[in-house]
């Protein structure tokens, strides 16, 4: 009986697995470039500065809304947004200066629209010495936002460009987006009309001095958020939680360190400033504009105005500050105003 003899081929079983894991990483890779291209082109738009709350009317100007406001970028690029921008947001109100928009029905947008408008008025009035008129800007729109997880939404619904990621690990309960004039109140804010003054001083703030630093912009949006409250009787449980959060801060920071330079504190760009010394920094920030403030009050004519028209220029701030209240005056000052807050 003869046998067949048959052949054997080797079976490369390891190359087979290998280009089919290949080709898998390959289809992954083309898949998530292409995510991540439409991600960007869907935000359109530059880069954009964001800015953010630390912590925590009239009805007769109020006109019929028809389409979703947003004044800076042009409406073909909102429209997309208009059904989703009106299911997220079923309370509108439309005045002179602002678009107020609310997720919930617990919230006065009256109130709101009026606090935009005295939060303007009072930063133009404590930064240009009274005068109230200012350059031609487009409304400001609010959006008030009462549940966590819908923020992300209400982000991509008002075609917000992505917020950086050292701002969102703060989750901060409020900012401000210059370049579309927007601002979101987050359900973090423990005084939704103070971080609605706050984010309103930045919008003033960012038009008279664009890219001022944050040392000087925050701590400004401060006082003027105490002032904007004082002025609506809305100042006392505000105040006191700061105070309290800003002696037990200080009161760390003196043991432990010292108030920095002037020129160090202001050189902080946006994410030096939000590091892991950011609780220090905006205590810090209202303590400078308060050291400021004192210097102006006691100063024959107020300087204010000539700092804010100086840093607009292009001149640094330690140079105008130096140069209107003397070398080291604020510097003195300022350790003056840290040491008083920490003692309480």
């Amino acid at each position: 009986m003869t046998r067949r003899r048959t052949r054997s081929y080797p079976i490369h079983s390891g190359s087979h697995w290998a280009s089919g894991l290949l080709y898998c990483l390959m289809v992954v890779a083309i898949v998530s470039i292409a995510w991540i291209i439409r991600r960007q082109i869907s935000h359109e738009g530059p880069i954009v500065t964001h800015r953010e709350s630390s912590g925590s009317m009239s009805e007769q100007s109020a006109k019929t809304v028809i389409a979703m406001p947003d004044p800076v970028v042009v409406p073909e690029q909102v429209s997309p947004s208009h059904d989703r921008v009106s299911r997220l947001f079923p309370r509108v109100l439309s005045t002179r200066e602002v678009t107020v928009l609310a997720t919930t029905d617990g919230v006065d947008l009256a109130r709101v629209a009026d606090m935009v408008g005295v939060a303007s008025r009072v930063c133009r009035q404590l930064l240009q010495g009274g005068a109230v008129a200012g350059p031609e800007e487009p409304d400001l729109c609010v959006a008030i936002c009462d549940v966590e997880k819908l923020v992300t939404q209400v982000h991509e619904a008002l075609r917000l460009p992505p917020m950086p990621s050292y701002m969102s690990a703060m989750n901060p309960s409020g900012f401000y987006v210059h370049e579309r004039r927007t601002i979101v109140i987050g359900p973090r804010s423990r005084s939704p009309l103070g971080t609605v003054a706050h984010e309103a001083a930045h919008a003033v703030i960012e038009s008279l001095v664009p890219g001022c630093p944050d040392a000087l912009n925050e701590g400004f949006a401060d006082v003027v958020t105490e002032l904007c409250l004082a002025e609506r009787n809305e100042l006392r449980s505000y105040v006191v939680r700061r105070r309290d959060s800003r002696r037990q801060a200080l009161s760390l920071l003196m043991k432990y360190r010292s108030v920095p330079s002037l020129g160090t504190f202001c050189s902080l760009d946006r994410r030096g400033f939000r590091d892991r010394n950011v609780s220090f920094h905006f205590q810090l920030a209202w303590c400078l504009a308060e050291a400021i403030l004192e210097l102006d009050r006691k100063s024959e004519v107020p300087r204010l105005p000539a700092m804010w028209r100086s840093m607009a220029a292009g001149e640094g701030p330690v140079v105008t500050i130096d140069s209107l209240y003397g070398v080291g005056a604020v510097q003195a000052r300022w350790r003056d105003v840290v040491a008083r807050c920490a003692d309480g």
